[in-house]
């Protein structure tokens, strides 16, 4: 792992910023899962050719790398179960130990969301830990973000739209907090399909509105020279509700596909681009608990990028064919 001090840099900062406000959010065009017609629920994009129809033929994002070696007692989400099973991980693997007969190896500790912050800043905050971060690795598991993607979604566009959506599809059914990931997916892959069909006619609608309110604002300021008061714009509200259901049609639903899409293709520059343009969704998010994301968000950034300059194995790993199996 890097150096705090080289993560909290300003190139590395800058190099966050800058590819945070490159990402264009009028994407859908350029979506991998409208260019390829992705429909599958899982997601799962059509090959183009034989070296990804071979790749996603062996399903590695699945659990078919995973090796079970035991189940412990072990509370990971207090600090001090997490330290324990640390610990046990470290007996098992070498990491960190001064005994182990690791050379130029390193080793990967794959958590989800909240015990990679807590461990990012239990492993930063002790000088007694600093050992283990010179032949270990955090790295943010992928499929927790797919998922959790889906719980922000609906949580930013459930009153405003897909709510209503839902239950016009399925009057009788129930619609939960928070959907299964296969509900979810599955909603999602056919408001995608519908959004062709209407695209045009809400970017007209949004058009006329603009006019429209802005015909509004300058008959209210001739109307105030007059000393007279007109009511309040009726057509903010109806521009605001039509741009964020652009946002949600051109770009959230296919950024959250194409991260789906990602997983299962056999390409590290696409993967992390699609997780910089997630990483946007939730950068533009107000919902609780988008602050916490955004955190294991840029430590996750700062240790590729340090990885990428430095040419270390593990983003060689990464560039090359295992990806999936992260």
């Amino acid at each position: 792992m890097p150096r705090l001090s080289f993560i909290l840099s300003n190139e590395i900062l800058t190099s966050l910023s800058d590819e945070l406000k490159n990402v264009n959010i009028q994407y859908h065009q350029f979506a991998i899962s409208v260019q390829r017609k992705v429909s599958r629920v899982p997601v799962k994009p059509m090959a183009l050719s034989k070296e990804e129809e071979e790749h996603m033929k062996q399903s590695l994002d699945g659990l078919s790398c995973f090796h079970p070696v035991d189940i412990y007692n072990t509370n990971i989400q207090a600090y001090d179960g997490l330290l324990r099973a640390i610990r046990k991980c470290q007996e098992l693997e070498g990491f960190g130990s001064a005994d182990s007969e690791k050379y130029d190896e390193y080793s990967c500790l794959l958590l989800d969301i909240s015990t990679f912050w807590m461990a990012f800043r239990l492993l930063y905050s002790f000088t007694g830990l600093s050992s283990i971060l010179h032949d270990s690795f955090i790295f943010l598991g992928p499929w927790h973000i797919y998922m959790y993607s889906h719980v922000l979604v609906w949580s930013e566009f459930r009153s405003s739209f897909l709510a209503s959506a839902f239950f016009a599809l399925f009057p009788k059914q129930n619609l939960f907090f928070r959907p299964k990931l296969v509900s979810s997916s599955t909603f999602f892959t056919w408001l995608r399909a519908s959004y062709p069909s209407f695209r045009n006619k809400l970017l007209y609608a949004l058009h006329l509105c603009r006019h429209l309110r802005d015909m509004y604002s300058v008959q209210f300021t001739r109307t105030l020279r007059k000393k007279k008061i007109l009511p309040q714009n009726p057509y903010d509200m109806k521009v605001l509700q039509l741009h964020n259901l652009l946002y949600l049609f051109d770009f959230v639903l296919p950024t959250v596909s194409d991260y789906g899409c990602a997983l299962k293709l056999n390409n590290w520059n696409l993967f992390n681009q699609a997780f910089i343009r997630i990483f946007r969704i939730f950068l533009s998010s107000k919902s609780q608990g988008t602050l916490h994301f955004c955190n294991c968000f840029s430590s996750r950034y700062c240790s590729i990028y340090t990885w990428n300059i430095c040419l270390l194995r593990f983003v060689q790993v990464l560039g090359g064919k295992e990806v999936a199996n992260l």
